[in-house]
């Protein structure tokens, strides 16, 4: 069924047919969730012939947009661009029979929602946090010197942070996001993150080099000449 402007419906079952939800295909994916959760309240509320029926529109709009926008609240989608515009035009000038009875039928709404989806966002989460953990694990097990830049994602960052005392990571640098490097260090036994906005500066910190210092000076990547060492700073006199 064409929705038009509309981001998703819930259509109540007659005649022996199932409640269903429509969501509309031009809606992008957060848009798509809050919906999904607005829709899901007046399923929840509505889906019975008398809360259908004994409800005005204007009532059930507001249960629905009050249920999402707790509900997205709560997990920290952001719905600054269209709950409270969309629940103003809804009831403004509207009267509302009971208030109360209408805000704690939202609240019981929205506290079973959360207590069913954040188990499951969690076990994601988890997820991710392992993938990301050997992903910075392997990387660590494959390189070959100081040299190697590995590229890993947050999750492997934040697991750096958390785990900073194990001793594999010592002497490892790495990238995040393509341009800000961070390095991790455990050469005295105290392993520490600092970031940098250049590789360079990086592993001048991880060689022990002072990077404050007044004077022009250059990173020497790799030289072949007995005079310049490699993986050194230079000052430039």
């Amino acid at each position: 069924m064409e929705l038009g402007a509309a981001k998703g419906a819930f259509y109540q079952g007659i005649d022996g047919r199932k409640n269903h939800i429509g969501l509309n295909p031009r809606n992008g994916e957060l848009q798509n969730v809050k919906t999904l959760i607005h829709e899901l309240a007046h399923a929840k509320l509505h889906g019975t012939p008398d809360k259908h029926f004994n409800l005005t529109s204007e009532e059930k709009e507001f249960q629905a947009e009050m249920t999402a926008y707790a509900v997205a609240s709560y997990f920290d989608i952001d719905t600054s661009d269209y709950s409270l515009g969309y629940l103003a035009n809804w009831t403004q000038g509207k009267e509302l029979k009971d208030k109360a009875q209408l805000l704690e039928e939202v609240r019981g709404a929205a506290v079973e929602f959360i207590e069913t989806m954040e188990p499951e966002l969690m076990k994601e989460q988890e997820k991710g946090m392992e993938n990301g953990k050997d992903v910075f694990i392997q990387a660590v097990h494959d390189r070959n010197d100081l040299s190697e830049l590995t590229e890993v994602d947050e999750a492997a960052m934040e697991y750096v942070i958390d785990y900073k005392e194990e001793e594999y990571i010592k002497g490892l640098y790495f990238c995040v996001d393509g341009d800000v490097v961070v390095g991790v260090d455990n050469s005295t036994n105290d392993a520490w993150t600092e970031e940098f906005d250049h590789v360079v500066k990086c592993k001048a910190w991880l060689k022990g080099y002072d990077l404050d210092i007044e004077q022009p000076q250059i990173f020497i990547e790799w030289s072949e000449a007995s005079e310049l060492e490699t993986a050194s700073m230079m000052i430039l006199h």
